[in-house]
């Protein structure tokens, strides 16, 4: 049963989503080469045409076009590519709002925006 199990499961986008989502995983583990982080969007943006609703590649593809903007890999539509992220992030946001990948692309767009909130801590009441 197991092993049935696992072949339709092969056979399924779901199993192809997995694998495009772990493959731009490991590109995007060294985006010192801009190449790395254009492959890794477009295996994050394939994984997004098999299944819309996947929090890993909407969080991949924000917290890569952050990177990009930062590390000026990109430096014409910068103001479009974040935009992008923020729809991405917003909508990862509303499938998974605890999801830690989320509140992380969320902090490095803020970082890539400029817009870095204050560090001194909030008074408590």
């Amino acid at each position: 049963m197991v092993r049935s199990e696992a072949a339709r499961r092969r056979g399924s986008s779901g199993g192809d989503v997995i694998d495009l989502v772990m493959r731009a995983r490991a590109l995007a583990s060294d985006i010192t080469r801009r190449e790395n982080a254009a492959s890794a969007v477009e295996l994050f943006r394939k994984a997004l045409d098999l299944d819309p609703d996947n929090v890993d590649a909407l969080v991949g593809v924000a917290t890569l076009s952050s990177y990009q903007v930062l590390n000026l890999y990109r430096l014409g539509g910068r103001d479009a590519l974040l935009e992008e992220a923020e729809a991405l992030l917003s909508r990862a946001a509303a499938l998974a709002p605890e999801h830690t990948g989320v509140l992380k692309a969320r902090a490095l767009l803020h970082r890539a925006h400029g817009r870095l909130p204050s560090l001194s801590p909030r008074p408590r009441r």
